[in-house]
């Protein structure tokens, strides 16, 4: 597969995974206080790292909770890159935020950097498509 084909195939990817995740967030009832939260979190990335992101949507409400889970599973499960895995068979009872953020800190900074590029990518996608279902 040329570099081309699969850069293609990965952004199709991340963006089928991204709509799926937010269109299913149509009745929630937690769906308008999520979206306040998804514009700044590409920006907290960039400025704060994965790590303090992913703990701070994780100290936060229920809603905060679903998108640092959101994050967990696709660098986790579903990204064909697999920039960063789970540490332990346990953490798989663990959410996919939390764990996310226990691999984060537990590898080694090469992986960290590719999760936090992976991060950034689907925190995008996640951002454009909840404006363009929602309008926010």
């Amino acid at each position: 597969m040329n570099n081309a084909h699969s850069t293609i195939s990965l952004t199709r990817r991340r963006a089928a995974f991204a709509y799926t995740e937010v269109s299913g967030w149509e009745k929630a009832p937690w769906k308008d206080l999520a979206l306040k939260s998804i514009p700044g979190l590409p920006i907290d990335i960039r400025t704060q790292g994965l790590c303090v992101t992913l703990a701070t949507l994780m100290k936060g409400d229920f809603h905060e909770n679903i998108i640092a889970d959101l994050m967990g599973r696709w660098v986790l499960d579903a990204s064909p890159r697999n920039p960063i895995s789970r540490q332990e068979n346990n953490e798989k009872r663990m959410s996919p935020g939390h764990a996310l953020l226990k691999a984060c800190v537990t590898g080694n900074r090469y992986d960290y950097m590719a999760a936090q590029l992976e991060a950034y990518a689907i925190s995008e996608q996640v951002k454009l498509f909840a404006n363009a279902l929602y309008g926010k």
